[in-house]
Order: C-alpha cells, then structure tokens, then sequence
C-alpha cells in the first residue's frame, strides 16, 4: 500500500486515502468562492509523485515522514510535488497550469515561471521534468485519479494571480489538516469550531444596550448612538463597498462591530475581520470586542502577545490563528495584506478565509501608499469574485474612488454598487461634531525654535505636542521640565504602555500635565487634551493630532490644535510630501481644514504626486490579472511585498527588571541550545527597531551585541528610563522616525 506520510508510533497513512481527503476539503474551502472542482482537482493531484517507488523507498529508508521535516534538502530527499504539477499542466493545458502553480508549492511556496538566473526552482523548469509524472505512471495508480476534470471556466476579467493564491489556500490548509489528523490526532481534536455569528451578534447588542446607559448622556454620546443606528441600518444592504466616515471619539469601532457582524448574519457572510494599522489598536480592539463577545469568541492574530497571559483556551486560539478558522478576527494591516500577497504556504493558508467574510479596514488612511495600487486592486478583486465586504473606517476618508482625469496612475476603488457612505451625511456630522480650533502659523514657512516652542508649551498647565522624530522628541522634551512625559518608539512597548497608562492617572488630578511625543499617539491611542500642538504634516496626521484633543467635547470654548513649523522639514519621502501637500492647502486658510472635502482635495494631489511610486516595488507588474504567457512571479512579488522593510534589526532592551531577565534567558538558551519560540514572543513588548546599517556602530562603542543572527541585545547602561535606548547622538534622525 503507497502511503502519504510514516511514523513510528502510528504506522503508515494511506496515500490514496489522504489525497481523496485532501481533495474533499480543498473543495469545501474553495466552493466558497465557487471554485470547488479546482480546489478537488489540486488536492487529488498534489501528492501524486509519493506514488513513485523512490519516494516509497525514501519512506521506509526515513522511517517517519522526513519529506516534511524542517529542512527539505536534506540528502535523499525526493520531489514529490512535480509530477502532479505536470500532470494538471498536460490534462488541462492553460487552466491546468494554473493548478501547477499551487500543486508544484504547497510545500516549498509558490514559484515564479522563470527566474532570473534561470535555475529549475522555476516553474517552467519544473515542467520539463516529465520523468517524474512516468515515475508516477508506472507504479499504476488508480485511474480515476489521473483521470482529466472539468473545471469551470474563469469570468474573462478574473485576475488569474489572485485566483491561484486563493486555490492554493484552500490546498495548503486542507493538505495540512488532513497530515495533522494522522500525525497529531489530539492537535486535531483541540481545534475548536468558530463560534455562530447569530449568537456573537446577540451578545453584541446586548453589551452595546447596556453601554449606551452607563455614562451621563452628552452631546458626545447622542451622536455615538446616531452612528450606531445608521450602521445597523446599513448592515442590510448588499454586500460591496462602504465607508464609515466620522471624526474621531465617535465610537466607530463598536459601530462598525455592530454593521459587520449584522450585515454578515444578514447575508451570510462567514466572519468578521477587522483590520488595524497598528498593533498597539489591534490589542486594544481585540479587548474591547472580547468584552461585547466573550473572552473565547475574539481571535487576536498578530506577532505582539505574550506567553505569560494565554488563557486555557490559548491552544485553540494558536491552532485557529494559523488558518483563520474563527467568527471574530482582529489582526494587523500587516498581516492581513502581507498574508494576502505572500508565497509562503504558512501565510497563505488562511486566504481563503477572506473570502465572504466582512472586512472593515480601520484608519483606511493609513494604508501604505508606496503598495496602494496593487492592495486596492487586490481589494477590488476580493469584492467582485470573492464576496467579501470591504468597509472602509476613518475620520479623514482618502480618496479612493477612480478619478484617471486627477490620478493617471492611480487605479482607484469601487464595490459592485459603488462606495456606499453609512453616515447620511459626513460634512454635516463634521461640522456639528467640531470640537476643536486650529490656529495655524501666520508664516507656513516660518520655523519655530525648540526654545521658542517649549516657552509656549509652558504656558500650558495640560498639553499633548507631536513631532515627526523620535531625535526631535527628546530634543524639545529636554527643554521643558523633568515631569514631562516623553513617548517614542525608542521606548520598547513595555514602557510605552507605562507610561499612556499614567497619562489619564495624572489628568484626573491636579497636577500639570505635558506630554511630548511622536506621531505613535495618532491612532489608537485615546487621549484627551485640552491643546495639542503638531508639528507641520499631512493633512491627515493634523486632524489625527485633533482627535486627541477635547475628544469628549466638554470644553465649552472647545479645544485648540496649534500648528508650527519645526526647525527641521519632515524626513523625505512620504512624511515630506504630505506636509508639503498640506502646506500648499493651508496657505488659502480654509475656514475648517478638515472637512471631507478638503481631504478629497488632499489626497487627490497626494496621490498625483506619487504617480507610479504608488507601486514602489512593481508588485502588479509581478502579478498581472491576464498574464499572457500564464506567467506569474509570485516568490518575487512575495519578497518585495513588505509594509514593514526589513531594514531594522530587533534589539531587546534591558527595561526594568522583566527586560533584563528577558536577555539573560536568551543568552543561556542559545548557550545550551534550548528552544526559543517563547522567548521571541516575550520579546515582542521589549524590543525597539534599530537601522541595520548602523549595528556595527553601536556594537563598537558597546551600546548593542549580537544575540543570534537576527536578534541583538542592548546594554544595561544603554537603556534610559525617560527616553528609552539611548543611540540619539549616534545616529542620523532621517533614520529614526516614530
């Protein structure tokens, strides 16, 4: 009997049995985007060279499946993946190529066609090989699995690239499932079923109705209601395209909980997925949604949670997380737009989850404009083929919508029935929600000193000022007295967290408060000042500043948002442009700077001006919808795709007593080679991003050392306990940002 996988303690599983499972699966995953015979064609298909007598004999040499063990070069290992590749590339020609992709990586990663070197890790390389399919041939394997399928034809305008990465999800996972149900049966059996969105959304309205009469009712709070009826009235409308465009402090979190969770139950969509720019509102969301939910409804999914805090149901979480199999997910724009151009068939698993399923994007400004072209194309996909509703949640809505007359380069976004607005009318909440005065400079190109600047902020006894810099924080922050509080991502997360906690501690008593920070508190960090002062920047980051500032709106007179111009321009790149956009905007001293129409205005320009930079790195050059050849490069445009460039290293920083006990724990695991995974996700809260280029710097003058290969320590005296790692006066502040 041919088999699949061997064990030691468990024998051997049949391999006729696991592709007939693995098919049976992939063609569940993938009828949810109405692609089941592909999906039951890849999994039939992907194992096929495990028929040839040199990979049985490699099983019985290996005694336990070493085809799957970590490292696949090892010597005697043999190609398992090929044959059916050029199996489904001959029964099925041009479709099947497309099969081949997905069958030729479900281990190794999606290929490119070609490659530049013109190695065999190629595609087209891998073809050619057809002594492997006659390997397989002549071993008689049952005929109807090699028997030819009918596949659906694909919608002419399909973007064939995005259909491939979808199929080979929905191989991947069923691949790795059905392995799993052999090699770890108790693994399998903790897998627990997501939870019914009928009932999340019972318990979410319940929380929502009692929320609503706990505090003292406010004009605030009467337009937070208004929100969440209009997205409840909204949920019913067919899936596609929407915004949510409110200012900040308007609850649009739970808002948008309540419209995805109804609209999903009301169309049957199968999750919810809300996505967050960063992981600092990632946390957060994913406590706030476990508070409406329950503590076991939330899958909380990206790289920044600690081992100390898994609750007992954290092993179903961890098995969940690496497929997405839950109701509920909270997780980063990383994750979910890295995962969704990835090659890797770890990350790629959990795609065809995203299909019918509610995805609401929050803080939709944010999305990295060097990668806007070919997300927003992806986005677009993911609505016409693959029923997914895309919601998309700011204060500062960016101008999406095609306008090829403004934006020539720039594709823009439309759902099936174009982009519905869930507020009735954006401007008019604006303007009644106005809680803050912007006093802007007199001379938009006039520069304010650090001295001149913390003299004003002195006058202030409360008072929150944001610059781009992390080298300017602490610049200004030296200037003012020793209790101001200083924030920048210098300081590892441990001690961020420190010290936003102490911040609502010292407003609710008497004592001053001023708080001086990067641009790390424009989202996702609720703060309430009665001024803030922002450093000149885009528009979008200027009303971020005033959304920290009279945020419940109790000041009578309102708050004050007070501009300056720092003695440094922004560093170049996209933090320029933008203040440089703005700055052109501002000159006409609009009467409200941050109304819709003046973000239309901004955005419209900003994208102009990037022109092809909106594709920096040629993402959808690497993945065209209608190749001509069928070629795709998917590997390359898995490496090129990264929001975060990995052009900081990870330096562990001795913070308090957890920090410091944290690196002597690395340094005796490496010294008695222990396992670490731990360890990495403990890292997560006491690490800071440094430029890699300037390592061996600091390593010279005993500020940092090499832990492993891609993890370095600081030293204890490097850490300081205001302004975090301590590496200002060494590097060049272009480099340090945030």
């Amino acid at each position: 009997m041919p088999l699949a996988h061997s064990d030691r303690g468990r024998g051997g599983h049949d391999l006729e049995q696991h592709l007939r499972c693995t098919a049976s699966q992939a063609a569940e995953f993938a009828a949810a985007f109405g692609a089941a015979e592909w999906g039951e064609a890849a999994g039939l298909w992907h194992d096929l060279g495990k028929f040839s007598r040199a990979f049985q004999a490699y099983l019985r040499h290996a005694g336990e499946d070493a085809a799957h063990a970590a490292d696949q070069r090892a010597a005697g290992r043999v190609d398992h993946s090929t044959a059916g590749a050029i199996h489904a590339s001959r029964a099925l020609s041009a479709r099947g190529r497309l099969l081949a992709y997905a069958i030729a990586g479900h281990h190794a990663g999606l290929p490119d066609w070609e490659v530049a070197d013109g190695g065999r890790a190629s595609l087209s390389a891998r073809l050619t090989q057809g002594h492997l399919l006659e390997s397989v041939r002549a071993e008689s394997p049952p005929v109807d699995l090699l028997a030819p399928r009918v596949l659906p034809v694909l919608h002419q305008s399909t973007d064939l690239s995005l259909f491939v990465r979808m199929v080979f999800s929905a191989l991947v996972d069923a691949d790795r499932l059905d392995t799993e149900a052999f090699r770890n049966p108790e693994i399998a059996a903790a897998r627990a079923p997501a939870a019914a969105l009928t009932t999340l959304l019972e318990g979410a309205e319940y929380f929502l109705a009692r929320l609503g009469t706990e505090a003292p009712d406010t004009a605030v709070k009467r337009h937070r209601r208004s929100l969440l009826e209009a997205c409840r009235r909204a949920a019913d409308q067919t899936p596609g395209l929407f915004s949510l465009t409110a200012p900040t402090g308007l609850g649009k979190t739970f808002s948008g909980l309540a419209f995805s969770l109804r609209h999903a139950v009301r169309h049957g969509l199968r999750r919810v997925i809300y996505v967050a720019p960063y992981t600092s509102i990632t946390e957060q969301t994913a406590d706030e949604f476990r508070k409406a939910l329950g503590p076991e409804a939330v899958l909380e999914h990206h790289s920044n949670l600690d081992p100390d805090d898994e609750t007992a149901a954290s092993t179903a979480h961890r098995l969940a997380a690496e497929n997405w199999d839950a109701s509920v997910i909270v997780t980063t724009a990383v994750q979910f737009f890295e995962s969704l151009f990835t090659a890797h068939p770890g990350r790629a698993r959990k795609l065809h989850r995203i299909a019918r399923a509610a995805v609401f994007l929050d803080e939709a400004q944010l999305l990295p404009p060097d990668y806007l072209r070919p997300i927003l194309r992806c986005l677009q996909e993911l609505m016409a083929r693959y029923g997914t509703t895309v919601v998309l949640s700011t204060a500062t809505q960016p101008a999406f919508d095609p306008r090829p007359e403004v934006q020539p380069a720039f594709a823009g976004l439309t759902g099936p029935e174009g982009r519905r607005e869930i507020v009735a009318d954006p401007a008019a909440l604006h303007e009644t929600m106005r809680r803050v005065r912007v006093n802007l400079p007199v001379d938009l190109n006039a520069r304010t000193s650090w001295l001149e600047l913390a003299r004003e902020l002195a006058a202030h006894p409360c008072v929150l000022c944001i610059v781009d810099r992390r080298a300017d924080a602490r610049e200004l922050h030296a200037t003012l007295p020793e209790s101001t509080l200083h924030l920048s991502a210098l300081m590892c997360g441990a001690h961020r967290s420190r010290v936003i906690r102490e911040i609502p501690e010292r407003r609710a008593g008497s004592e001053s408060l001023r708080v001086i920070s990067t641009q790390l508190v424009e989202a996702g960090v609720d703060l309430d000042f009665p001024v803030v002062f922002r450093a000149l920047a885009g528009l979008d980051s200027l009303a971020q500043a005033a959304g920290r500032c009279n945020r419940e709106g109790r000041l009578a007179e309102g708050g004050e948002l007070r501009v300056f111009v720092p003695p440094r321009d922004p560093p170049r790149g996209h933090l320029r442009q933008a203040a440089d956009v703005a700055r052109v905007l501002l000159r006409d001293r609009p009467d409200d700077p941050f109304s819709p129409e003046m973000f239309r205005q901004y955005f419209e320009r900003l994208y102009w001006l990037k022109g092809d930079a909106l594709d920096a790195q040629r993402i959808c050059t690497l993945l065209p919808p209608q190749p001509r050849d069928g070629g795709f490069a998917f590997r390359s445009a898995s490496g090129r795709f990264r929001l975060i460039q990995d052009d900081e290293a990870s330096v562990l920083v001795p913070y308090g007593e957890a920090g410091v006990a944290l690196i002597a724990d690395f340094q005796s695991a490496i010294r008695l080679n222990r396992p670490r995974s731990d360890l990495y996700r403990k890292a997560q809260r006491f690490r800071v991003g440094v430029p890699r280029d300037q390592l061996r710097r600091l390593e010279a003058v005993g500020i940092v050392f090499p832990l492993d290969a891609d993890l370095w320590a600081a030293a204890n005296f490097a850490y300081h306990s205001v302004y975090g790692l301590d590496i200002i006066a060494r590097i060049s502040p272009d480099s340090l940002i945030l």
